[in-house]
């Protein structure tokens, strides 16, 4: 009896391991989705920030290989079958009718993260029963594309 309990203690314990997901804290230790300020809205121009506190990493071998599964609270992932699944913030901004619309973006931090291969967009497919399971899917022709575009995160 005290071996079969202490098999299972080990066994939850590795799975919770295992499993879970570790947040990567940016800007705060604490798990928090990103925050978005607006400092500056009229009829020429609308400036805001955005704050991203961290991130989720959650580690998957397949075929041999480490990935990480990348997710911000509160937020959405790119989902092109095959090529990284990265994480999305996205907010939608009202614009009035107007004839034409100019925007720029301007960085004023970053921080690039080493060690990361991050998980391809799987492909979802029925099984036997009916449900969709996600199906491990990559393409190199993609992740080649972007470990060349994109910064050292992506490696």
């Amino acid at each position: 009896m005290k071996i079969f309990f202490s098999i299972s203690i080990i066994t939850i314990i590795l799975r919770t391991t295992l499993w879970s997901q570790n947040w990567i804290g940016l800007s705060s230790i604490d798990p928090d989705e990103p925050v978005i300020n607006l400092t500056h809205s009229d009829n020429q121009k609308v400036t805001f920030t955005v704050e991203l506190k961290g991130f989720y990493s959650t580690t998957i071998t397949e075929t041999g290989v480490i990935y990480q599964r990348l997710s911000i609270p509160g937020c959405g992932v790119t989902n092109i079958t095959g090529e990284p699944e990265m994480p999305v913030i996205s907010k939608r901004i009202a614009i009035p009718e107007c004839s034409g619309i100019k925007y720029t973006v301007q960085i004023t931090a970053s921080q690039t993260l080493s060690g990361y291969r991050v998980y391809p967009v799987p492909e979802m497919q029925q099984n036997s029963n009916g449900i969709l399971e996600e199906v491990f899917n990559i393409n190199p022709l993609a992740i080649c594309k972007t470990l060349l575009l994109l910064p050292k995160t992506m490696l």
